[in-house]
């Protein structure tokens, strides 16, 4: 184990969860002794994991491993948040160009990485995603033109291992489209970085007879010219397609070449067309700053902690004021900590705070975790976030907004997604069917068709009583005290 991971345990109070019984560093035993209320939070944050849908690139995703887990964090779960954080904040620096070896192995026709990662079902859940993206925003349909190519490229893969001999090399090429291919702003949401070009190859290498190790490395200001260049320099034979779409559908043998000599050549060809190479070492970067995972993780644990409570822990709130920053502050004053308020806050520590403190110039680090929060200000200052290599998704906006929704087409389709994925059986709080299916937003079938209607075509959010006037069962309506009079879009928790 890492001397990094060590330490991580060490200061987190990690607890081997066969050792201590399934505690979850300590926090039960601490507040949540009543095994009613432990089973009570439980089932806010299984509900939270149910309704949340697939999302690509999601600032919540060490959350919802965790929540997954029931709050326990042990060595592999440990292992695998700290490979993820190593390549996310690698990605996010300014002068990156990486590197990765990841071992795999094909079981039982399946490509599974040394992590436990089933890669096919990776690329579903993210194909899944996406297609909901494409469907709010048609610039995300590029994107999943792209994915949906991927996706097929592990069929070629396990075709090709099966009859590669060890030492074989084969891969596919992701170049970053040009301006005669989309535009820049389609590029962008898409993930791309149009301003350095910046490519992905991804080289598989028969290592075993069932194992094989994915290299994976990105070259920056890589056009399909000096593309094709770097492949004849390096002996191999492939003819360059004209788009980069094309070229992403068709393997490469790369048997002819190693890794090591297409790097050095890149290094060459770059050299001669007056660019300097990107910073390859940045990994090692990040390795060397413990602190700043060691604070990451703790956001991580106090957020699914503070979800389970719908409420924000002492530690929580204090980490945030720390923060300085105006709009963390008001989220630590808030009753109730949801979905929304933790996206805005990992959103905030993944993609500014983190990444400013590794990638800064000129900050002072003593090492510490308090150090990592100091810079908190200067990155919200940033005028640009460090961007991930990867899309994102659209998240939900804040639920529990009343009557008026001032929120964009797509943030509603999306509100509207999550309402919908809500059924159950009940009571309609409208025309007072009973025994029906029932909706996140409590109106039946009919009545949610009418507050929907209307929702996504103007943005307001009909009360109770517009929605029963508008229903076609208005002779079943029984009256009942209890029943609020506006209605709310209900938030996860």
């Amino acid at each position: 184990m890492s001397s990094v991971l060590k330490r991580i345990r060490k200061k987190s109070n990690y607890r081997n969860p066969e050792i201590d019984h399934g505690r979850d560093f300590g926090l039960w035993e601490l507040e949540f002794h009543k095994q009613d209320r432990v089973r009570e939070y439980g089932r806010n944050v299984i509900r939270w994991v149910a309704e949340r849908r697939v999302m690509n690139n999601d600032d919540l995703a060490h959350v919802r491993q965790l929540a997954e887990a029931g709050g326990v964090m042990d060595g592999r779960m440990l292992n695998r948040i700290y490979i993820d954080y190593l390549t996310d904040m690698g990605e996010r620096a300014p002068d990156l160009c990486h590197y990765h070896q990841i071992p795999m192995q094909l079981i039982s026709g399946e490509l599974i990485s040394g992590g436990g990662l089933n890669m096919n079902e990776s690329l579903l859940k993210s194909l899944e995603a996406t297609k909901i993206d494409a469907s709010l925003d048609r610039r995300r349909e590029y994107g999943l033109a792209r994915e949906q190519i991927q996706l097929k490229q592990m069929s070629e893969i396990i075709q090709w291992s099966s009859g590669a001999n060890f030492g074989s090399m084969y891969g596919f090429a992701s170049l970053c489209p040009s301006g005669g291919e989309i535009d820049s702003e389609t590029a962008k949401i898409n993930g791309f970085k149009t301003d350095r070009e910046l490519a992905s190859i991804w080289i598989y290498e028969k290592s075993s007879a069932g194992g094989l190790v994915l290299h994976a490395l990105s070259l920056e200001h890589c056009t399909l010219g000096r593309f094709q260049r770097l492949l004849d320099l390096c002996g191999v034979e492939h003819h360059v397609s004209a788009s980069t779409m094309d070229q992403l559908a068709r393997g490469i043998n790369f048997s002819s070449t190693s890794v090591k000599d297409l790097r050095a050549m890149w290094r060459e060809i770059l050299a001669i067309d007056g660019l300097s190479i990107a910073n390859d070492d940045v990994e090692d970067r990040v390795r060397s700053r413990p602190e700043a995972f060691e604070l990451y993780l703790e956001f991580v644990r106090e957020i699914e902690h503070s979800l389970r409570k719908a409420s924000a822990t002492r530690r929580l709130n204090s980490l945030l004021r720390k923060t300085g920053i105006k709009s963390m502050v008001d989220i630590s004053m808030m009753k109730r900590f949801d979905a929304y308020s933790a996206e805005k806050v990992m959103g905030f520590v993944r993609s500014r705070m983190i990444p400013h403190y590794l990638h800064g110039q000129e900050i002072f680090r003593d090492g510490s975790t308090g150090g990592v929060l100091a810079i908190s200000t200067n990155a919200e200052q940033r005028t640009e976030a460090y961007d991930s290599s990867c899309p994102s998704s659209s998240t939900k906006v804040d639920l529990n907004q009343q009557h008026q929704s001032h929120e964009s087409a797509m943030e509603r389709f999306i509100n509207m997604e999550i309402l919908n994925s809500q059924k159950r059986k009940g009571d309609c709080i409208a025309c007072g069917t009973e025994k029906t299916t029932v909706y996140g937003c409590g109106f039946c079938r009919d009545c949610h068709h009418s507050w929907g209607k209307e929702y996504l075509s103007t943005g307001k959010m009909l009360s109770i009583n517009e929605v029963r006037q508008r229903s076609k069962n208005k002779k079943k309506v029984q009256t009942r005290s209890e029943t609020p009079n506006k209605f709310r879009l209900f938030s996860f928790w």
